[in-house]
C-alpha cells in the first residue's frame, strides 16, 4: 500500500468516469463561433485573417442575390464609402424642416396639434413654444454686446423671412434680441413657423452673438 503524505493531506482517489477526450485544436473564437451559430465548425484561420477573430463581424461586399434584390435603395452611398440609411418617404415631413418652403395660409387652415408640434420643435431645440397673448409662439433669445449687433441679428433674420413670405416679431431687451414666430392666419403655430426657425438657424450670426457658456452640473 502506498504511504499517506508527510503532510497528512488526502490521498487522491482516481475517478472512476472515463477521462474525456480532447481534440488537438479547439476552435479558435470560440464565444463568437457560437454567436455566429457555426460553433460546429469553428473559425478558420483564413476567417480570422479576413475579419478578426470571430468572423466576420464588420462590413463586406454584398452577395450577387443582394445587389439583385436591390437592397441598396435603402441606403445613401456607393460600394466603397460608408453607407447611411435613407429616411423613409413617409417621414419626410417632419425632417431636414430647413429644406421646406413656407405655404400660403388662409383662415380654412389649423394650427399645429400638440403631438405633431413637439415633434417638429425637437428639430429646433433652442426654440422654445410659450404662449403669448392666448396663442402660442416659437420664442429664441440672442445674447448681443450691444443694441447695433441685437439690430444686426434682426435685419439678417428678417430677410429671410420675408424671403418665404413671413414675418417675425422681433424684441430688442437687455442688450440682446427676443425672436417670436407663429402663424397669424391660425391664431397659432403651423408647420411654416418651424420650417421658419429652422431656417433661422442656418443663418451664420457667430460675430453678431454672444455665445452660450457651456453649462456644469456639480454633483
Amino acid at each position: 500500500a502506498r504511504a499517506p503524505p508527510a503532510d497528512g493531506a488526502r490521498p487522491r482517489v482516481a475517478s472512476s468516469r472515463p477521462a474525456a477526450s480532447v481534440p488537438a485544436r479547439f476552435p479558435r473564437g470560440g464565444v463568437a463561433a457560437r454567436a455566429l451559430g457555426n460553433e460546429k465548425q469553428g473559425t478558420s484561420r483564413r476567417m480570422e485573417d479576413l475579419a478578426g477573430l470571430g468572423g466576420d463581424f464588420g462590413a463586406r461586399d454584398p452577395t450577387a442575390g443582394e445587389l439583385e434584390s436591390n437592397f441598396n435603395a435603402k441606403c445613401l452611398g456607393e460600394a466603397d464609402t460608408e453607407h447611411f440609411n435613407k429616411i423613409p418617404e413617409g417621414m419626410e415631413e417632419f425632417t431636414a424642416l430647413h429644406t421646406r418652403s413656407c405655404v400660403a395660409l388662409s383662415s380654412d387652415d389649423s394650427p399645429c396639434e400638440e403631438r405633431q408640434a413637439l415633434v417638429y420643435q425637437k428639430q429646433v431645440m433652442d426654440w422654445k413654444i410659450r404662449v403669448v397673448d392666448g396663442h402660442e409662439v416659437l420664442r429664441r433669445e440672442y445674447r448681443t454686446e450691444d443694441t447695433n449687433k441685437a439690430e444686426e441679428v434682426i435685419t439678417r433674420f428678417t430677410s429671410v423671412a420675408e424671403s418665404e413670405g413671413k414675418t417675425i416679431d422681433t424684441f430688442i431687451e437687455g442688450p440682446g434680441v427676443r425672436v417670436e414666430l407663429y402663424s397669424k392666419a391660425v391664431g397659432g403655430l403651423h408647420a411654416n413657423d418651424f420650417i421658419l426657425a429652422a431656417k433661422l438657424d442656418q443663418v451664420d450670426v457667430t460675430d453678431v452673438v454672444i455665445k452660450k457658456k457651456p453649462q456644469t452640473f456639480l454633483i
